[in-house]
């Protein structure tokens, strides 16, 4: 039975670890500061549902959240009042467990603690993922420039017929990408997708499976990420379990990471005495070879064509310091001979084709 000397422990590594936390943000993010920035237009209550931990950001008011750091650790002295009542919930959190619902408000697919901060505080603390609050969600007036509200107002549209009607996306062009997703999976043949309520269940076991890999650093939001999962390996299975979800994941972290570059929709080109730009890194400093294999006809498939027309943009704005190839005429009877001759050559291979990627 947990007595309050071990509270005081536990009390003390959580300080240390805000501290830390503090040392890189002054606090956590509060609605106050959001609301002389945007105009709410309305509250839609949402009832009392499960919410994940790591999504709970900041709190209601500016003030609440100058005692926690950024993750939520507490910030306080030991000597404290609060220090006191955070000490009480570590102790009946032990004992018991914490079951009475929080209340917060949902911003952008973010949380924001109405009711009951120090409870997030030991449940983070401790590493729970999920708790039941009641949950407000706030629907912001519709800002010029302002591309993630742009994507939550596309977002209400999709939610009502989308097959993942609970994935919200940060940007605005990243639904029409989920679109050609869904194209292209269906040029490969896929003729049944799951229904709304499995989509969520899917969409959910990923984000429990992602949600550990964004304790560790800063990463794309879930949805984001779930995107990236998609293009690379398709619709999980409701049978997958976490720790293959988990694998799959971290083979993909580098280009999840690389998604969530504000630049990374274009191609940059840096005068020669700045830094060298992704491509230069990565390409030798000879005039390099970058071939596009492509397995099916351009004409008839957009997810491909999108393809070409950033082969076609990469030569642009390269010009003769880059070699772009598009290779078309691969069937199924010549692609091993094809795709082989082509990564002997190239310097980068891309395969937009998912039924080649084995021959690659």
């Amino acid at each position: 039975m947990a007595d309050l000397t071990q509270a005081r422990e536990y009390y003390e590594q959580a300080r240390k670890r805000g501290q830390r936390q503090r040392g890189e943000t002054r606090a956590i993010p509060n609605l106050d500061d959001i609301r002389k920035e945007v105009r709410i237009l309305a509250e839609v209550r949402l009832g009392t549902i499960e919410i994940p931990l790591y999504r709970v950001i900041g709190t209601q008011s500016a003030m609440r959240g100058e005692a926690f750091g950024p993750g939520f650790m507490p910030a306080e002295d030991l000597d404290t009042e609060f220090a006191r009542k955070w000490m009480n919930v570590c102790l009946y959190h032990l004992e018991d467990g914490i079951s009475d619902p929080l209340k917060v408000y949902e911003y952008l697919g973010r949380y924001y603690v109405i009711e009951g901060n120090k409870r997030v505080s030991v449940m983070k603390f401790f590493g729970v993922y999920s708790a039941r609050a009641e949950v407000i969600r706030l629907i912001p007036e519709r800002v010029e420039d302002h591309g993630e509200i742009e994507a939550f107002h596309i977002w209400l549209d999709y939610m009502k017929t989308g097959v993942f009607p609970d994935l919200y996306l940060t940007h605005p062009f990243a639904y029409r990408r989920l679109h050609l997703i869904r194209m292209h999976l269906e040029h490969q043949g896929i003729t049944v997708f799951p229904t709304p309520e499995e989509g969520n269940r899917i969409l959910s076991r990923f984000e429990a499976a992602y949600a550990p890999f964004c304790e560790e650093e800063p990463l794309p939001f879930y949805g984001d990420a779930f995107l990236e999962y998609l293009q690379v390996f398709g619709i999980p299975s409701e049978e997958a379990t976490l720790a293959e979800l988990s694998e799959q994941i971290r083979t993909i972290l580098p280009q999840i990471r690389f998604s969530g570059k504000d630049d990374q929709s274009d191609l940059h080109l840096e005068d020669e005495e700045s830094r060298p730009s992704f491509l230069r890194r990565i390409l030798p400093q000879k005039q390099p070879l970058v071939v596009f294999a492509f397995g099916d006809n351009l004409e008839n498939n957009e997810w491909l064509a999108t393809h070409e027309a950033a082969r076609r943009q990469l030569q642009e704005q390269f010009g003769n310091r880059v070699r772009t190839q598009a290779i078309t005429d691969i069937t199924h009877e010549n692609a091993y001979e094809k795709i082989s001759a082509a990564a002997k050559g190239a310097d980068i291979l891309f395969v937009p084709s998912a039924w080649l990627i084995d021959t690659a």
